[in-house]
């Protein structure tokens, strides 16, 4: 940091010293290309028989980003609080893909391509548009490149966490709600989780957003033939299913909870 970021590096480590020292989670990719040089806190949820760490951050929010002006890895918003503020909302990840650049919200669009699931070619950095996929051959989905461990080579959550499985997200939708299935409106308001937003999604015929300021909308790692996500909106929320090629935001979960 002091060689990067000379003229603001003890404002930025005062910053991130106000995490406990345990939770201070770096980017994947901090320090790797300068585009990643993201910092989270990590924060304990608990509730009834339910106590698992998660990122206090989206992955790719401002916040968290040490080149903004606005870095704060330690804000807090919740219930309504929490809406209406951009610099929380981070990056749009189209799904099973790792961090190589397409997530960012300002991103170049390509109707090209990968050429695999861990090979992103030419398509490499850019928000790949398309109606049925964002691999070549359109081959079956795979359900672990997001997953904990090894077996989640495109995993783009810092080491020791991974994206939340859909029975993770529906397990904390049981803390919020009381009930892991039910369409509520409680998520909207929930305090237990801090800056889960309304960032709305990125879509895959045109990579323009939209649903800003009224669907929060949360990837999982799990896929049954179809990727599942978890949503939230005003009246609603609850666990469905999308084209993969559609970008939504990530929040990462601790391994072994």
């Amino acid at each position: 940091i002091r060689d990067n970021q000379p003229d603001r590096a003890d404002e930025i480590i005062k910053k991130i010293k106000q995490c406990a020292p345990e939770n201070i989670v770096f980017d994947k990719l901090f320090g790797v290309d300068g585009k990643h040089d993201f910092v989270y806190c990590a924060i304990t949820v608990t509730g009834t028989n339910y106590n698992k760490t998660w990122l206090n951050l989206n992955l790719g929010a401002e916040y968290a980003n040490i080149n903004s002006s606005h870095f704060d890895p330690t804000v807090s918003k919740t219930g309504t609080d929490a809406h209406n503020e951009a610099k929380t909302y981070g990056s749009y990840y189209q799904w099973q893909r790792a961090s190589d650049g397409h997530e960012f919200r300002g991103s170049e669009t390509t109707p090209k391509l990968a050429d695999t699931w861990t090979d992103t070619g030419e398509a490499a950095g850019k928000f790949i548009i398309n109606d049925n996929g964002w691999v070549k051959n359109n081959p079956l989905l795979p359900d672990n490149l997001w997953q904990a461990g090894e077996v989640g080579v495109n995993n783009p959550c810092p080491s020791g966490y991974h994206v939340p499985t859909e029975q993770e997200w529906q397990e904390f939708h049981q803390v919020v709600t009381g009930d892991a299935y039910v369409e509520t409106d409680q998520m909207w308001t929930q305090n237990k989780l801090p800056n889960l937003v309304v960032a709305g999604t990125r879509f895959f015929g045109s990579g323009s957003l939209g649903e800003e300021n009224d669907e929060g909308i949360y990837w999982s790692s799990s896929g049954r033939g179809i990727a599942q996500y978890m949503y939230f909106r005003r009246d609603r929320s609850g666990t469905s299913a999308s084209n993969i090629v559609n970008a939504f935001n990530v929040r990462c979960i601790k391994d072994n909870n």
